[in-house]
């Protein structure tokens, strides 16, 4: 129930979401879970939310007594890594202590990526300049080179397809370039890494 970074969970065919709290914003590190569900007796339902990192038994909660269908996650305390969320529903403020009802509905597992991809150059020969980029999560999106302190253009990967965590590029180095050649490179979760180095 993930895409992007919004985090979706519904529980009920029948049910309609509730109108959106407003424009999303992209930031880097949150996470929108935001779930549906319907009660057949109309009764007030409170949420708890957690989450799970891959491979622990044990869920921590990130919110409690929600009255919302919604939560903002700050992914930056977490590490990287494989996650899971549940959302835990219950009908106690419209019933006695022990006559609540309880519901819950666990995600699939996404990625949690806020380390920026790592840049490797590899040398030049020949007027060429070979470079790799590798990230631990999320598939490389994008490389970019700058010269002369100009204007950032894409550079297409060697295999023609950008889908790996780890890919490899070549540039023409102009005949002029100046002192000093940037390299950018971008993955899926929206980390960038920027390096400059000598022209050879």
């Amino acid at each position: 129930f993930l895409s992007g970074d919004e985090t979706v969970l519904q529980r009920g065919g029948s049910s309609r979401p509730s109108p959106s709290p407003g424009r999303k914003l992209f930031k880097r590190g949150m996470r929108t879970i935001q779930w549906f569900g319907r009660e057949p007796d109309d009764d007030s339902t409170e949420f708890r939310v957690y989450c799970r990192r891959e491979g622990s038994r044990d869920w921590i909660i990130l919110a409690d007594k929600l009255q919302e269908t919604m939560r903002v996650w700050d992914t930056a305390s977490a590490s990287d890594g494989l996650y899971q969320v549940k959302v835990m529903a219950s009908d106690s403020p419209s019933n006695y202590e022990g006559l609540a009802l309880e519901g819950e509905r666990v995600s699939d597992f996404f990625t949690v990526d806020n380390a920026a991809p790592e840049i490797k150059p590899e040398g030049a020969a020949n007027g060429v300049l070979r470079f790799a980029a590798r990230d631990g999560w999320s598939p490389i999106l994008e490389a970019q080179v700058s010269f002369h302190a100009g204007e950032w253009r894409a550079v297409a990967p060697l295999d023609g397809v950008l889908d790996g965590l780890k890919e490899s590029f070549e540039v023409k180095i102009p005949s002029d370039a100046a002192a000093s050649i940037g390299l950018r490179v971008i993955d899926q979760s929206n980390n960038i890494a920027t390096i400059y180095i000598n022209a050879p």
